[in-house]
């Protein structure tokens, strides 16, 4: 079975103890040849960044502990409170993402504006909670970058109109003309035509946009899930159980309450020894992935140049998060 790297989706191949393209170690090499885990004898750190004790984000390298994701949001200077991002912290409130332990299980939730809580994973893997949350905050600074930074400087340089004012003033308003008769038919003419002919073929464009983004948005990742003490796996939304009784694979119709949390139930993308049932991989329902070079999923690091430093004279404004969907 060729393994597929859970952070950067690259391939695996069988005998790569470290992906090729992010450094993140190879959990299937590691079973099969019964090595230790890297994240516990210190070696990945010595062998794939080659910085010895201290990890080295500024190679490219993805943080893969709660504690290496403080030291690389402390790196680039971000403001955690402002960005409403909870590092280590069970936050409570509306508003948040967060990652947290609790016992042998890592979770990664987002607090929405109403309150409820959307958990984006809860299992075992360190690396694979913290990478969620990694990306997530470096997408939050992308979409502030040029924006937040020359806000700002406006109001920093005085920018200002012809009277001196600055923003939506109460000068600006009392100085606004009356619209002309003229003026406000032209107005509704158009707004007429625009309800009439472009309002409805806008409307039926953007609900075909969204309902295929919202089909995308409810697949399951691939890989395999545990639920009521059964293995479970998802291959490009098609479900399998692992049935005990003659130790093979077969099609599964998930019930509603799967359905409806299978993010919490989700264990791991690579086979594990330790499952104690037949790899996936090897039963006659696997499909080899197609990888896409073009794909900016599995080219998802190829930013790495880009800078995520937070200027210290920037504003960041949390209203600017989409504060209602799941992640």
């Amino acid at each position: 079975m060729s393994n597929q790297c859970p952070f950067c989706h690259s391939p695996l191949g069988d005998n790569d103890k470290f992906c090729t393209n992010c450094g993140a170690p190879n959990s299937s090499y590691i079973e099969n040849t019964g090595e230790a885990s890297p994240e516990n004898d210190g070696s990945y750190y010595a062998e794939n960044t080659n910085t010895g004790d201290n990890f080295s984000f500024s190679s490219g390298n993805r943080p893969r502990t709660i504690e290496e994701l403080k030291e690389w949001a402390q790196a680039k200077n971000l403001p955690l409170q402002d960005m409403r991002f909870f590092i280590g912290e069970n936050y409570m409130s509306p508003r948040a993402f967060g990652i947290y332990r609790e016992g042998d299980q890592f979770i990664v939730y987002k607090n929405k504006s109403d309150g409820s809580r959307a958990v984006r994973y809860k299992g075992k893997d360190e690396a694979y909670a913290v990478g969620e949350l990694y990306d997530k905050m470096r997408d939050e600074i992308k979409k502030r970058k040029g924006s937040a930074g020359n806000r700002s400087a406006n109001y920093r340089s005085g920018s200002s109109d012809s009277s001196g004012n600055y923003g939506n003033s109460s000068a600006q308003n009392n100085g606004k003309k009356k619209m002309s008769t003229a003026k406000a038919i032209l107005i509704l003419a158009g707004i007429f035509i625009a309800v009439q002919f472009v309002f409805p073929l806008l409307v039926s464009t953007l609900f075909s946009g969204f309902d295929n983004w919202l089909e995308s948005e409810k697949s399951p990742s691939n890989g395999y899930y545990y639920y009521n003490d059964d293995y479970y796996y998802c291959q490009n939304g098609d479900w399998y159980e692992y049935d005990d009784r003659d130790n093979e694979w077969e099609s599964f119709s998930p019930n509603t309450d799967f359905l409806n949390n299978y993010n919490s139930y989700y264990y791991s993308y690579n086979y594990n020894n330790s499952y104690g049932i037949q790899d996936f991989g090897n039963s006659p329902y696997y499909q080899e992935p197609i990888y896409n070079n073009n794909d900016n999923d599995n080219n998802y690091d190829n930013d790495d140049d880009y800078d995520y430093t937070w200027d210290n004279n920037d504003t960041w404004d949390a209203g600017g998060t989409d504060w209602d969907s799941d992640w």
